[in-house]
């Protein structure tokens, strides 16, 4: 008799031991796929927050790049220019502003130099990043047609920050 209820007794201990790891399994599943998500989630804000910079660098490029060397450009220190993305799950706030104009010195050899401080605020999910840097565009200026030509931009500086708010 004593052997019919030990041998229960070794199955519920048994099932006891297999129940509870399955339940720290599960609990570190968990948590794991949430450290996950929210790495997934970080990384596409960032790179939602990078897009509003080059963005930007595209909508200043339309705004200067075929342009007559008279002609005002609207890229005064004083406008502040923004750009806004909008998706079901991500969005972005990106904006602009002229830092240093070139000079009109009549030198139309040499590159013109925009530069721009950029700022801009990715959001995903419940995550926000936010870049801001400091870029120049380079132009050259056409003898013939006497309008910008762009030649490129370079990077001068890039930060990152873990939430920026950009009204």
């Amino acid at each position: 008799m004593k052997k019919k209820g030990s041998a229960l007794l070794i199955v519920v201990i048994i099932m006891m031991i297999v129940f509870t790891l399955a339940a720290y399994m599960v609990d570190t599943s968990i948590k794991s796929n949430r450290a996950a998500s929210d790495t997934l989630n970080r990384t596409r804000e960032y790179y939602s927050a990078e897009a509003g910079v080059y963005d930007c660098i595209n909508e200043i490029n339309k705004k200067i790049d075929g342009k007559e060397v008279d002609e005002n450009i609207g890229t005064d220190g004083n406008t502040s220019n923004k750009i806004t993305y909008k998706d079901i799950i991500e969005v972005y706030k990106a904006s602009f502003q002229c830092t240093e104009k070139p000079n009109s010195d009549g030198d139309n050899d040499s590159p013109k130099k925009y530069t721009f401080k950029i700022t801009s605020s990715g959001n995903y999910a419940s995550q926000g990043c936010g870049i801001v840097a400091q870029v120049s565009i380079y132009y050259n200026i056409n003898s013939v047609s006497n309008v910008y030509e762009y030649s490129r931009y370079t990077i001068d500086s890039w930060k990152v920050y873990s939430a920026l708010d950009i009204q």
